[in-house]
């Protein structure tokens, strides 16, 4: 493994990062307006790398907004911490988590280094017009970067609870409900009044040399799935593999 991402490294800094601009075409979720509008709005940065770490808004598209994050302090917080990481880390006994504890070091150094990041918004996540405490989680020690392989292929390092009314507790019950564990690095945005959810999917062909970046994909879908309703779906293709019309 450790040979093909070197090669990659390699050729990310041979090629100019303009090479990872693309665009995004629509393969589910035709007709629907959610959908048909945030497709204006990821081809609305044409000259940005893939969205595997985040998915812009553009003000233009007033819209779309995001819950109003507001960051927490995880030094104030360590109980919340510690059930942090048990579900992030699977912790499922004490002699674990006392390993994780010694692997990990401190809080202190974790927080200094922004090795765990916490924020939290209030809003009404799942439509049942009671407001939720959502935690959202920033945890690891790599940066997410767009064109590094690994972080293509798989982002993570977000995750995302539903804390209990007083803020003290991750509603298990309830995240494990409305948000499931999710890798691609999940995002909320909101749209005329509705939440929704987004991840990144992505691939590495590892059989080039050096390897080479395949298609990803982008989904959007509410946290609480609508019956009969499929993610909004986008295949995204660098603007050099795109075909012109």
């Amino acid at each position: 493994m450790k040979k093909p991402v070197a090669y990659f490294f390699l050729l990310a800094q041979l090629i100019p990062g303009t090479v990872f601009a693309g665009d995004y075409e629509i393969v589910r979720g035709y007709g629907r307006e959610v959908c048909e509008a945030f497709l204006k709005n990821l081809n609305s940065f044409p000259q940005e790398p893939p969205m595997v770490c985040e998915r812009k808004l553009n003000p233009k598209f007033p819209e779309f907004t995001r819950p109003d994050w507001h960051p927490l302090d995880p030094l104030q917080y360590r109980e919340l911490v510690r059930q942090i990481d048990r579900q992030i880390y699977r912790l499922e006994t004490e002699e674990q988590e006392k390993k994780f504890e010694k692997m990990s070091e401190t809080l202190e150094r974790r927080v200094q280094e922004k090795h765990i990041m916490l924020s939290i918004a209030q809003f009404d996540i799942d439509m049942d017009n009671v407001p939720d405490y959502v935690l959202r989680v920033e945890y690891g020690i790599h940066s997410c970067d767009a064109t590094d392989a690994l972080t293509y292929g798989n982002p993570g390092g977000v995750r995302l609870f539903i804390l209990t009314a007083d803020q003290s507790q991750i509603d298990l019950k309830r995240t494990n409900l409305v948000l499931p564990v999710h890798f691609g690095r999940p995002e909320l945005f909101i749209y005329k009044g509705q939440t929704y959810l987004s991840i990144w999917s992505g691939g590495v062909d590892y059989n080039n040399r050096p390897p080479t970046l395949e298609g990803g994909q982008i989904l959007i879908y509410t946290p609480v799935p609508l019956p009969g309703r499929q993610p909004c779906t986008y295949d995204y293709a660098r603007t050099s593999d795109r075909r012109q019309p």
